[in-house]
C-alpha cells in the first residue's frame, strides 16, 4: 500500500468513526463517553484530511488553496486510487 492509499484509508477509517458516533449520539444524547469520543473521532478525522491535503492535495473542490490557478484538476481525483501521477 502506498502513503497516499494509508492517507486516504485513516481520512475514511476516521470519516467512518465520526459518522459511527453521530449516529450513536442521535440515540443516547446524554451519553458523555459518546460525545468524548466523538471529538476524539471529529479531531482524528481532520486531523488526517489536512495530513493528505498536505501531501497529497485537496478531497474536495472546496479545499483548493490557490487563488492564482484552479488546482483541483491537477493530479488522480481522490476516489480513483492510486494512478502514475506524481504529486
Amino acid at each position: 500500500m502506498t502513503d497516499r492509499e494509508k492517507a486516504l484509508m485513516r481520512v475514511q477509517t476516521s470519516a467512518f468513526a465520526v459518522t459511527e458516533a453521530t449516529l450513536f449520539l442521535d440515540t443516547h444524547p446524554g451519553s458523555r463517553e459518546a460525545l468524548d469520543y466523538y471529538h476524539k473521532a471529529v479531531n482524528e478525522y481532520n486531523d488526517a484530511v489536512n495530513i493528505f491535503i498536505t501531501n497529497f492535495g485537496p478531497l474536495e473542490a472546496t479545499q483548493v488553496k490557490s487563488r492564482d490557478n484552479w488546482t483541483w484538476t491537477e493530479g488522480c481525483m481522490p476516489w480513483e486510487g492510486e494512478c502514475n501521477v506524481e504529486l
